[in-house]
Order: structure tokens, then sequence, then C-alpha cells
């Protein structure tokens, strides 16, 4: 296989707006998703020494989902069977992700890495505070 062919079909096939994915579907039941898909990347990444800072900020983006508002305060409509929950656990922390976190059959021990934690605790004070801030956080390699 051609890899720069491969490349360049899934970058054709995400052009695409007939096989568009709304958002609002990647993120149902996001409860089973995380554990599920994200944190055993995570967990492989720290097992490996690998860079994991742009998997915690994805962490900590699902965790800024959970207080059901968008960045300009609109509502969101959180579709997970564990939405209020997790939502009381989300807006009782604010940017610190340690109650959600306590929510281990959820999180499973990502509280107990310290290092994890202060970088989703800084992606939920900082990335989170305007699209800009996102942006950077994209933007800048991928560290820790």
């Amino acid at each position: 296989m051609d890899p720069t062919a491969y490349c360049g079909t899934v970058l054709e096939r995400l052009r695409n707006p007939g096989i568009g994915d709304p958002l609002a579907r990647l993120c149902r039941r996001g409860s089973t998703k995380v554990p599920d898909y994200l944190l055993p990347s995570l967990h492989d990444a720290h097992a490996q020494d690998s860079p994991r800072a742009r998997l915690d900020l994805a962490v900590a983006a699902w965790m800024r989902y959970l207080r059901a508002v968008d960045l300009d305060g609109r509502p969101i409509d959180v579709q997970d069977a564990r939405a209020e929950e997790l939502r009381d656990a989300a807006l009782r922390g604010g940017d610190d992700p340690r109650p959600l976190l306590a929510l281990t059959d959820v999180f499973g021990d990502l509280a107990t890495d310290d290092a994890d934690v202060a970088v989703i605790h800084r992606s939920l004070a900082d990335a989170f505070d305007s699209r800009g801030s996102l942006r950077s956080a994209l933007a800048s390699p991928p560290g820790v």
C-alpha cells in the first residue's frame, strides 16, 4: 500500500459532505466510548513513554462538553445514560478534573497520574476559554 495515496484517499473522503458525521452523534454515549477507545490509547502512550498531551486534551474536551453548554454559553444536549451525573461532576469541578476522574468506572486510574491530571486541568483552565486558545493548544508540539 502506498501511504501517500492512502492519505489522499482518506482526505478526499473526509471532504465529502455526503459522509459527514455530526459531532453530536460522535459524542453520544461518551461514558462508554471514552473508557473503551480513548483511555486505552492514553494508557499505551504512558506505558511507551510517548507524548500524550493531545490525548489528555481529548479527555479535557469531553469533560468540557459534559458541562452541557458550548463556548458561547448555549445549551448542549448531552446524550448519555449518565448525563446528569457527569454534568454535575463536571460543573462541580469546573477546571478541576478530579470530581470527574473520581468516577473510576469511567476514567479508571487516570486520577493517579499527576502529569495527566495537570495537563487535563491546564486544558480545562486555558484551552477552552476561547476558540483561539484551543487552536493554539492543537498547534503546539504534542509534548508530555
